[in-house]
């Protein structure tokens, strides 16, 4: 993910980093659930190193959290600064109209939760259980995978891709509540683009 640039300048710079290279830090579970996800990570290990050299040529790294700042220093070995994102919030409509659904952002794939979302959904009465609209790249072995597993708990769930800017400000506003399982997520412009639009962030810690 670091770009190679950054060890041919000469002038000082200045990198923006979300995260690391998060399927070489964390539990092969999470990232790698099936055998031949593996064994391409595995393939994939020299990019470990590239992406860490590449980083620490940086002048300065900038952290979007205090939660990212610390995940940085240990994976890169150097201290980035911190600066918070932020939103335009005249580009979004602050709404209490709501409709009996919930939002989730993020691509189909494990680390974003979108299962934990559905089993939790679950536990609430039928008769009051919102819709669950995912919008995010559709893989399709996970795809399948989600509306299998929404039908069995009986949550009914819309995955939606190609989403325009207007069209997801729109989702944002009329939901109940932006939701989100991810599994050690970076700070995500969603979370106070939803609050922008008067929607309550409803996501997990960690």
């Amino acid at each position: 993910k670091s770009p190679y640039l950054h060890r041919f300048l000469t002038a000082p710079s200045l990198y923006i980093c979300h995260e690391p290279q998060r399927e070489f830090y964390e539990d092969v579970v999470i990232h790698a659930p099936r055998i031949k996800e593996r064994i391409v990570n595995f393939l994939r290990v020299p990019i470990k190193y590239i992406d860490r050299s590449n980083a620490r040529a940086s002048t300065i790294i900038v952290a979007n959290s205090k939660y990212s700042q610390k995940y940085l220093k240990q994976a890169y070995g150097v201290a980035p600064i911190l600066i918070y994102p932020g939103v335009d919030i005249e580009k979004f409509t602050f709404s209490k109209k709501k409709k009996n659904q919930v939002l989730a952002i993020g691509n189909l794939m494990p680390i974003k939760g979108h299962d934990f979302v559905i089993r939790s959904l679950a536990k609430i009465e039928k008769e009051n259980r919102p819709l669950l609209i995912i919008v995010g790249s559709s893989n399709k072995y996970y795809k399948e995978k989600l509306i299998r597993l929404a039908k069995n708990k009986d949550v009914k769930c819309k995955i939606l891709d190609n989403v325009s800017d207007l069209k997801l400000k729109k989702l944002l506003s009329a939901s109940l509540a932006y939701v989100s399982g991810s599994y050690r997520e970076p700070f995500g412009l969603s979370i106070i683009e939803s609050l922008a639009s008067g929607t309550p962030a409803v996501v997990v810690s960690g």
